[in-house]
């Protein structure tokens, strides 16, 4: 049976610095989807993926 792991972080907008320390050091290979929430001010484009893709190996979607 193929199983689907999911894993679900949820953040103020101070959270950037404890979710460096949780995703740098996850291998390319974590077996799991991550989906993170943080709350943060509404503006049209997010750059949430781009400041998570300076510390994380992982491929991060927008």
């Amino acid at each position: 049976m193929f199983k689907n792991y999911v894993t679900v972080i949820e953040g103020s907008a101070g959270a950037i610095n404890a979710l460096e320390c949780l995703l740098n050091p996850l291998p390319t290979d974590f077996p799991a989807t991550i989906l993170i929430v943080v709350h943060l001010p509404p503006t049209p484009i997010s750059r949430l993926p781009k400041v998570i893709s300076r510390f994380n190996r992982i491929y991060v979607a927008p």
